[in-house]
């Protein structure tokens, strides 16, 4: 079951703006599409559009027993993707002059064992650091499951789970969540204030982010999907939500490297905030964006505490997020709008929700391209598919209500990638049968098809492709 909106008033001081029904409807097509496609649990998603209008969507379910389908006020948790709301708040304190992203370690925190003392701002934001990842430790997660309720400092985890360095600081690039964690005690430190309550302060009051949320210290949002898991090895995801959220011990430790609970609709608007306006100076904005190779999917580059990934060949910079619920969220300065996609399912990684965002661009795109050519609407056409699923050929029935110069079809596999298209020229008005040959190499799987009538989108439709 899919469910669409439009969220409004998200930014006061804006004229609320809303998104075109046209595009809403295609998002909402799109959304349900991906979460057959991934078979997914659920998928929460959001754009934000550069009118400031946001549409939000959810697909799929929260619950079997009873049966809940989710909404756009099912938050997630976005895991990692809160590194660039750490990111946003050390760049607000150099911007600030409180801090510089050159500065060394020990000027704010106490000599730790195993971590360089000259390591500095910059180096954690970026993970050039080298310091080892203490959720990898191989009694980190025994100690936390064993007393879930404990509520963990960052000084404590750190001390608690550090090891020997993967490499000198600058030397190499290595994820690791301990740099995050680092950060946020340099931001008490500098600020006086636990981190949660200076991103409360800065971030997520003034802009009306009222679903963000960390369970020790702010309670969980109002309405959470729950996630799911294979935690009895039987090749069944099972329903955890009852015992994820009572580990306040997790979302303690790992606290500003990713332990927020969020709607994809506010982050839709925090990624187009933080990265596409005023948050920070232009210099700082500049520095975050500045990039290095790293060994992450994609390819993937990373700046200060933001990812930067192609999409149909549009840079985006944003951020994805696992802890159990996936997340990734990233914003398109050229387009100017951000996309947010969330799911509730412990079997797929965020890297796996990349086709939905593709798809939510490409719907965007689309539907930009048809509103900048002028001329009269087309009247509906009635479609049917078949076979369905396919092996060597697909068959569409259509009937036109006059005629059309073109008629294309086009076929984009899990990935988002063009696999396949074909266009029909100088159709008669009337019934026809139309034959798709020449589909009998793609790989099996599930594809998304496309069916646009003179450059004008008409429907996607899932179709299966069958092994020989």
């Amino acid at each position: 079951m899919m469910l669409g909106m439009v969220v409004m008033g998200l930014q006061p001081q804006l004229k609320a703006q809303t998104v075109p029904p046209a595009l809403q409807m295609k998002f909402d097509q799109i959304l349900d599409s991906m979460q057959g496609v991934l078979k997914i649990k659920s998928l929460g998603a959001a754009v934000q559009l550069n009118n400031d209008a946001v549409w939000a969507g959810a697909s799929g379910i929260s619950t079997v027993n009873p049966l809940d389908s989710v909404s756009p006020d099912h938050a997630y948790l976005i895991g990692s993707v809160a590194k660039t709301i750490t990111s946003a708040c050390i760049l607000q304190l150099a911007d600030e002059g409180i801090l510089s992203l050159d500065d060394p370690l020990h000027k704010w925190l106490d000599t730790i064992e195993f971590i360089n003392p000259n390591i500095t701002i910059r180096q954690l934001l970026r993970h050039q650091s080298g310091v080892f990842d203490v959720l990898y430790h191989p009694d980190f997660n025994y100690t936390i499951q064993s007393a879930p309720s404990v509520i963990w400092s960052l000084s404590d985890v750190v001390n608690t789970f550090i090891l020997a360095p993967n490499f000198q600081p600058g030397a190499g690039w290595a994820y690791s969540n301990t740099n995050y964690m680092l950060l946020g005690m340099i931001i008490e430190k500098a600020s006086g204030h636990p981190y949660y309550q200076e991103f409360k302060t800065r971030f997520f009051t003034p802009l009306h982010l009222n679903s963000l949320k960390i369970p020790p210290f702010d309670g969980l949002p109002d309405t959470i999907a729950h996630v799911w898991l294979d935690i009895t090895n039987d090749g069944v995801l099972d329903d955890i939500h009852n015992l994820y959220i009572t580990w306040n011990a997790l979302f303690s430790a790992a606290g500003p490297a990713g332990c927020y609970f969020a709607k994809p609709a506010d982050m839709a608007v925090w990624m187009r905030t933080f990265l596409g306006k005023n948050l920070v100076s232009a210099n700082m904005l500049n520095e975050a964006k500045t990039t290095v190779a790293t060994n992450l999917p994609g390819p993937t580059r990373y700046g200060l505490g933001v990812m930067e990934r192609n999409y149909l060949g549009i840079k985006g910079f944003g951020h994805g997020g696992d802890l159990t619920y996936s997340s990734t969220v990233f914003y398109f300065p050229s387009k100017d709008i951000s996309i947010a996609v969330m799911g509730n399912d412990g079997s797929k990684t965020s890297w796996k929700l990349a086709p939905v965002v593709t798809a939510l661009l490409k719907g965007y795109m689309d539907y930009c391209a048809l509103v900048a050519v002028d001329g009269p609407e087309k009247p509906d056409i009635e479609l049917n598919l078949h076979p369905n699923p396919f092996q060597q050929y697909l068959e569409l029935d259509v009937n036109l209500p006059q005629t059309a110069t073109a008629l294309r079809v086009q076929l984009y596999n899990e990935q988002g990638q063009n696999c396949a298209a074909k266009t029909f020229s100088s159709l008669p008005a009337g019934a026809q049968t139309l034959r798709w040959d020449g589909l009998a190499d793609l790989s099996p799987g599930m594809y998304l098809l496309e069916i646009s009538v003179d450059g004008q989108l008409l429907q996607s439709k899932k179709v299966l492709k069958q092994i020989k």
